[in-house]
C-alpha cells in the first residue's frame, strides 16, 4: 500500500482563508500491489491526514479499530479501512479496482506512517499553521525519515538529512546510509569509498559495508582487496551480490575454477552467472564440465541466457555443429538485424567456414553488408536535434562505416585463417544495503 499526494502550487495560494484555516487541497492516489486504487483530484489532504493520524495513534497501541473518512465535500464515506480477523478491507465509493485480498494490519500501519511523514515535512517547508507532529511525535528516527523521503522520490531533502546525521552523529549506519547515496545516486565511488573506510573503525557488525566496499574495488580493477571485502560480508551473511561478486573478483585473479565453484553456488536461471560458470570451467581447462553444463541448457531459458551466447561458447569449445545449431535457431527467428553484433556475424561466418559451408558463408555476409549499407543511409538522413547532435551523427556514422569494412574483408580474412576472438565480459551485481530500508526488510542497525 502506498499513498503519493500532489499539493499543487497554484492551490495553495488561491485562497487565503483555504490557507490559514486548513483547507488547502491536493492530488492524492493510493496504490495497492502497483495498482491504482484510488484517485482523486481537490482533495482536503491535510484533513485526512490529521484523521489517519488518530486511527495511527491507537493501531500502533494495539488497538484495532475501523476508520471511515468523511468530509464537508461528501456525504459519504470516502476511504474505509474495515477491521477483519485477518486483515484489512481496503473500500472507497471512488475505488478504481476491488481488491481481492485483505491488507496485512502491518503494511497499512507503515503506508499511513510515510504519508504522514513526508507530508509533514512538506507542511514545516511551507510553515504551514497546522501540523502533524502529534501523530508522529518520537515514532520515526531521523534515518526512517530520510529513508520514506527517499522512497516518496523527494531525492534533495532525504540526501542533505542524511548528510546531517553523517555530520552530527557519525556511526555506522548513518556512515553506510550516506556512503550509498554517495555510491547509487551520486555516482560518487570516491567518496563513498572514504566513508565506509571511516566506518570501519567502527568495527561494523554487518555485511552491508564490506558488500559495497567489494563493488567498488571491483570498479577499481583491485581484485584481491575486493576478495577481501566480500568474503568478510560472507562472514556475516551470505548473499546473492557478495557471492556472485567474489566469483568475479577470483575469476579475473586467474583463479578460475574456484570462480566456477563460486558460480556454481547459484541456483537456478535467474541472471547470467550460468554462463559466468560455463566461462570459468573453460578458463580453468575442465572441458567436459563447460560441455555438460551448456547441455542442460534449453530455449525456456532464453530470457536469462540466449541462443547466440550458448553458440559462441561452443565455437569457443570447437563444437562447430552444436554452435551452428544454435545460431541457425537465432537466424529463423529473425535475430540477425542490422543492430546485430559484427562481432556474432564473424563468430557465425567462422562456424560456416570451419563447416566448409563457403557458399552460405559468402550469403550470409553479403546480406549482412546490404543491411549495414541500409543502416548508414539511415543515420546520413536522420536530422540532427537536442538529443542527437551533428557531432552524435558523425560518431555514429564512422563507427558504422568501419563496421562495413570489416564485413567487406571478413571472408577474405577466414579463407586466410583469421579466427575470432572470443569476448565476454563478467558484470558485477548490487543490493540494497541501506539500514532501514522497509521495502527490503532491513532493520536499523544496532550498535
Amino acid at each position: 500500500m502506498h499513498f503519493q499526494y500532489q499539493l499543487e502550487d497554484e492551490r495553495l495560494n488561491s485562497g487565503k482563508w483555504a490557507f490559514e484555516n486548513g483547507s488547502i487541497k491536493g492530488d492524492l492516489q493510493i496504490y495497492v500491489d502497483g495498482e491504482m486504487f484510488f484517485n482523486e483530484t481537490c482533495m482536503k489532504v491535510v484533513e485526512l491526514a490529521t484523521e489517519l493520524g488518530k486511527w495511527l495513534g491507537l493501531a500502533r497501541y494495539g488497538v484495532q479499530r475501523g476508520f471511515a473518512y468523511t468530509s464537508m465535500d461528501h456525504d459519504e464515506v470516502i476511504l474505509h479501512f474495515a477491521m477483519q480477523q485477518d486483515g484489512i478491507l481496503l473500500t472507497s465509493r471512488l475505488q478504481n479496482v476491488e481488491l481481492q485480498k485483505l491488507l496485512e494490519v502491518e503494511d497499512v500501519i507503515h503506508a499511513v506512517t510515510k504519508f504522514l511523514t513526508v507530508l509533514n515535512m512538506k507542511l514545516h517547508e511551507m510553515d504551514y499553521f497546522e501540523k502533524l507532529d502529534l501523530y508522529l511525535h518520537n515514532y520515526l528516527s531521523e534515518n526512517a525519515k530520510a529513508l520514506l523521503l527517499l522512497e516518496q522520490n523527494e531525492y534533495d531533502e532525504s540526501f542533505a538529512l542524511l548528510n546531517k546525521l553523517a555530520e552530527e552523529q557519525p556511526s555506522v549506519q548513518s556512515l553506510n546510509n550516506l556512503a550509498w547515496m554517495y555510491l547509487r545516486e551520486e555516482e560518487d565511488p570516491k567518496t563513498a569509498k572514504c566513508l565506509l573506510e571511516e566506518l570501519l573503525v567502527l568495527n561494523p557488525q554487518s555485511y552491508f559495508p564490506y558488500s559495497m566496499l567489494g563493488e567498488i574495488s571491483l570498479a577499481e580493477k583491485r581484485y584481491e582487496e575486493a576478495e577481501m571485502y566480500l568474503t568478510k560480508s560472507l562472514q556475516f551473511q551470505h548473499s546473492e551480490a557478495a557471492l556472485i561478486n567474489l566469483g568475479i573478483a577470483l575469476f579475473y585473479q586467474s583463479h578460475f575454477e574456484e570462480a566456477a565453484q563460486q558460480f556454481c553456488k547459484m541456483t537456478g536461471y535467474t541472471d547470467v552467472t550460468w554462463l559466468y560458470e560455463v566461462f570459468g570451467w573453460i578458463k580453468a581447462g575442465k572441458f567436459e564440465k563447460a560441455t555438460a553444463k551448456l547441455a542442460s541448457w534449453t530455449p525456456e531459458m532464453e530470457d536469462y541466457v540466449s541462443a547466440t551466447e550458448i553458440a559462441d561458447v561452443y565455437v569457443e569449445l570447437n563444437e562447430l555443429i552444436l554452435a551452428k545449431k544454435w545460431f541457425d535457431s537465432s537466424l529463423t527467428e529473425g535475430y540477425f538485424t542490422p543492430y546485430f553484433t559484427p562481432y556474432l556475424i564473424s563468430r557465425y561466418s567462422y562456424v560456416l567456414m570451419e563447416l566448409q559451408e563457403e557458399a552460405i558463408c559468402q550469403q550470409f555476409i553479403d546480406a549482412q553488408i546490404v543491411l549495414k549499407i541500409a543502416e548508414i543511409q539511415e543515420i546520413e538522413q536522420e536530422p540532427c536535434e537536442a538529443n542527437w547532435t551533428e557531432l552524435d551523427k558523425q560518431e555514429s556514422l564512422e563507427e558504422s562505416q568501419a563496421e562495413q569494412v570489416m564485413l567487406e574483408t571478413l571472408f577474405e580474412q577466414l579463407s586466410q585463417g583469421y579466427v575470432p576472438q572470443y569476448e565476454y565480459e563478467l558484470y558485477p551485481t548490487t543490493g540494497c544495503y541501506l539500514f532501514g530500508c522497509t521495502q527490503h526488510g532491513h532493520a536499523e542497525y544496532e550498535q
